[in-house]
């Protein structure tokens, strides 16, 4: 059944950390799909890449994109999310046995074809492992509110024991 297994937790938590080890574990050949990549230069955060387990990347955001879609500093793109992040979720579903979804967050849910691909994969029977913002917003708090939705919150008290717990539930 594809249950979401979801990780929460604040920004810079370590939830990407989190799930690229339990990936580590479970073998990344049986998962597909993409993570969320920080780009820093000199200590200092700039932006995001969407990074697929097959290697496609793209910019998601940048603090020097003069777009009109804005998470905070950060001008957001939704091309590479849209051309390969997404492709990379439908591509899971249909031959891997692990859907990642790495981050369910703000920059990801200004696309309205991400949404629809989050919501289908839940509907699929391939199991999901991702990440999701901690906030607040009508639509992440109606998927969280949904029964094939698992959450996890990731503190610092437990971010070393729970990917080690997940790997056992899966």
């Amino acid at each position: 059944m594809g249950i979401a297994h979801l990780l929460v937790g604040e920004p810079r938590s370590g939830k990407t950390t989190a799930l690229k080890h339990i990936i580590d574990v479970i073998g990344a050949i049986r998962c597909g799909g993409f993570y969320t990549e920080e780009l820093c230069a000199v200590g200092e955060r700039y932006g995001f890449n969407v990074v697929t387990l097959d290697g496609r990347t793209g910019v998601l955001a940048d603090v020097a994109y003069n777009y009109p879609l804005r998470v905070g500093k950060y001008g957001v793109t939704l091309q590479a999310l849209e051309s390969i992040g997404i492709a990379s979720i439908y591509e899971a579903l249909a031959s891997k046995q692990f859907i990642v979804i790495d981050e369910i967050g703000p920059m990801q849910l200004l696309s309205e074809k991400f949404k629809l691909a989050v919501m289908e994969a839940l509907e699929g029977s391939v199991p999901i492992l991702g990440t999701v913002f901690s906030g607040s917003n009508p639509w992440l708090d109606e998927l969280k509110r949904q029964r094939k939705v698992k959450l996890y919150p990731l503190t610092s008290d437990n971010r070393d024991v729970l990917p080690q717990i997940l790997v056992e539930t899966l």
